[in-house]
């Protein structure tokens, strides 16, 4: 039963993280926000708001004792660096494109984790985790847009850095993450790491600026529902699956953000190319596949 929660959890935070990229694709694209500001809203926002949870459900004040240097390392790693740069690759290939790179993160996280934690990957969790990282390229890479044009695959290599520092700084954090998960209640884990993700972001932002289009009616009312789903639930789901599953494991599921923003266009009445849906369909026979061997 707690693997299967474990795996609920983990695909939940799949598809919260879908429905925020595709909210803060539009900021970036449409707004001279930086991905500092939106960082530093989302923990002022989220962190509070956990903490109160935590409270409220009788847990206590977060305690990390002996956790304080690995959660630093996991917050800059996973709140800074990787935040930060998957912000950059959105605003740079828009939600469609952008959540792509998120596939990326099990296969390192998986080769980290074989030497750092000595996780052993089954074959049927490496077959699952291939089939659903085939399945999610065919479903974000279609041939034609919307408007029967042949979509650019040209990226110049500044975003290819860009995917990169995102892709190691998210599977190092998720390792780190893991060793201190064992004794520490996730959702302590969650206010800690935004915390501190905050007191980095804050400097960043005076500096660089950004802030002053998010407080717009629109644009905060459209970031506070993202933070709501993809930040505060999605992130405290996202670390409950880390915690119950092998990390691997845990971040291949999660890494099915593209199949659900797939799910997301097409409620809003976009179009979906053949070869979408197919990759959608193999994804979500990857994802069975993996669940079943755990």
């Amino acid at each position: 039963m707690v693997v299967v929660f474990g795996v609920i959890a983990s695909l939940s935070c799949a598809l919260t993280w879908a429905f925020a990229s595709t909210v803060l694709a539009g900021l970036l694209q449409t707004t001279t926000t930086t991905p500092a500001a939106i960082g530093l809203f989302k923990a002022m926002i989220a962190a509070p708001l956990l903490l109160g949870i935590a409270l409220g459900l009788g847990l206590g004040w977060p305690q990390i004792g002996s956790h304080f240097v690995p959660l630093a390392v996991s917050a800059v790693l996973g709140m800074v660096v990787a935040d930060g740069t998957y912000m950059v690759a959105l605003r740079r290939l828009g939600a469609a494109r952008g959540v792509f790179v998120v596939p990326l993160v099990p296969v390192m996280t998986g080769v980290m984790a074989s030497f750092a934690l000595s996780e052993t990957l089954a074959a049927g969790v490496i077959a699952g985790g291939l089939l659903t990282l085939v399945g999610v390229v065919l479903a974000v890479r279609p041939e034609r847009g919307a408007d029967g044009k042949v979509l650019e695959r040209r990226v110049d290599l500044s975003t290819v850095l860009v995917v990169s520092a995102y892709v190691l700084s998210q599977s190092a954090s998720n390792v780190v993450l893991k060793g201190v998960l064992i004794d520490t209640e996730p959702l302590h884990i969650v206010v800690v790491r935004l915390t501190m993700g905050a007191a980095i972001f804050l400097p960043m932002t005076i500096k660089q600026g950004g802030w002053r289009p998010l407080f717009v009616r629109q644009h905060f009312i459209a970031l506070f529902v993202a933070v709501l789903a993809g930040t505060a639930f999605g992130m405290w789901v996202g670390t409950i699956g880390t915690k119950q599953l092998p990390v691997a494991a845990a971040t291949t599921l999660a890494a099915t953000t593209p199949v659900w923003a797939l799910v997301i266009s097409r409620l809003r009445g976009e179009a979906l190319a053949p070869r979408s849906l197919i990759g959608a369909a193999l994804a979500i026979v990857g994802v069975a596949l993996l669940a079943s061997t755990l």
